[in-house]
C-alpha cells in the first residue's frame, strides 16, 4: 500500500474517472467517444460491445465528445460527463470504473455493484435517457 501511495505522489497523478459500458441491449452496440492524438480530440472512435460484453470509457473521453451509441442505423447521444463519474463514486461507488448498463430501450441505469448496491430509481439522475436520436434510411 505504501508504494502504490509514493508513486502516486511521485508521478502526480491520480485515478481518472472511468465508466464500464455493460451491452445489456440484446444486439450488438458500439460505443462511440472521442480519439486523441497528442493530447487533442482529432474526431471519434467506435468501440465495439457484443451483447453481455463491456468496454471502458475514460473520462476525457466523455468530456470531450459526450457518449453516443450505435445500434443498427440509428445513433443515441447522452449526456454523462465525468463529473457524474466523480459524483457517483464520492457518494457511494468509492472507486472506478463506475459500472453502467446500456438496456434494450436504450436508457443508461448504474450497474449494481459490490460497492453500490442496487441503486434506487433516480439515484444520481439514473437511468438516463437519450437525449438525441438520429437515423439513417437504408
Amino acid at each position: 500500500m505504501l508504494l502504490v501511495v509514493g508513486s502516486a505522489l511521485i508521478s502526480g497523478c491520480s485515478v481518472e474517472p472511468a465508466a464500464n459500458l455493460y451491452n445489456q441491449s440484446g444486439s450488438a452496440l458500439v460505443i462511440r467517444v472521442a480519439a486523441f492524438e497528442q493530447g487533442r480530440v482529432v474526431g471519434r472512435k467506435d468501440l465495439p460491445v457484443a451483447p453481455g460484453g463491456h468496454v471502458r470509457v475514460g473520462a476525457s473521453e466523455l468530456q470531450a465528445a459526450g457518449l453516443a451509441v450505435v445500434a443498427g442505423r440509428c445513433i443515441y447521444a447522452y449526456r454523462l460527463t465525468s463529473d457524474d463519474l466523480e459524483t457517483i463514486s464520492d457518494q457511494g461507488a468509492g472507486s472506478y470504473p463506475i459500472a453502467l448498463d446500456v438496456r434494450a430501450d436504450m436508457s443508461l441505469h448504474l450497474r449494481p455493484s459490490s460497492k453500490l448496491p442496487a441503486p434506487r430509481p433516480g439515484a444520481f439522475g439514473f437511468p438516463r435517457n437519450v437525449i438525441s436520436k438520429t437515423c439513417s434510411v437504408a
